[in-house]
């Protein structure tokens, strides 16, 4: 928008107005432009974020059914051992009274 000596009165106002306008509708376009982006970036990263946090249940799940393997396995090494010791006690108990 030039202003020259003859742009004064209505023509001016009119002019300014439809610059108004066109700044206006341009904004108004890019607002939702913007909006529409960040809609889906964020829908993006949620969908990433829920996938991160199913890998992460997975992995929790399996490292406690690891944990619990390997406690059973622990209790019954123990069980075995002192099963062990308390056999070898008798045996040892059975040669004192000799």
């Amino acid at each position: 928008m030039h202003m020259g000596d003859g742009d004064t009165g209505p023509k001016m106002v009119e002019k300014f107005t439809m610059k108004q306008k066109e700044y206006n509708d341009e904004f108004a376009a890019r607002e939702i432009k913007i909006r529409e982006d960040f809609q889906r970036n964020l829908e993006a990263k949620e969908a990433e974020l829920r996938h991160r946090e199913e890998s992460l249940n997975v992995r929790s799940r399996d490292v406690e059914d690891l944990a619990a393997q390997e406690l059973r396995r622990l209790d019954l090494e123990i069980r075995t051992l002192q099963d062990e010791r308390t056999r070898l006690l008798a045996k040892v108990v059975k040669k004192l009274k000799k």
